[in-house]
């Protein structure tokens, strides 16, 4: 007889089907790349500057948990959704920090 008896508690995220559901407990995320993109996302946002400033800060720093960065990160994409000046290197800019983000 073949059994498998797995115990105790999990407080991780899971993967299914390719989307990651929930966080891990304490995690926080430190991402050179991310700040970077930030802070260059920063120059060419103005409308954002403020939201971009706080969340770079907090993503170099190391202290912003997973939920909090893709929730704030919301909020900025909804205040460059419709702006006449977001140009071409501002696009690009947000499409890789999206896919950090969303890999978190």
């Amino acid at each position: 007889m073949n059994n498998v008896n797995i115990g105790g508690d999990n407080y991780g995220a899971f993967n299914v089907g390719g989307k990651v559901s929930g966080d891990l407990s304490g995690a926080t995320v430190h991402n050179p790349r991310l700040a970077e993109l930030l802070g260059q996302l920063r120059e060419e946002a103005p409308q954002a500057k403020a939201e971009l400033t706080r969340l770079r800060e907090d993503v170099a720093s190391g202290a912003a948990k997973p939920a909090e960065v893709r929730s704030r990160w919301e909020k900025i994409k909804e205040l460059l959704t419709g702006v006449s000046e977001v140009s071409g290197p501002v696009t690009k800019t947000v499409t890789a920090v999206h896919e950090l983000i969303s890999a978190l």
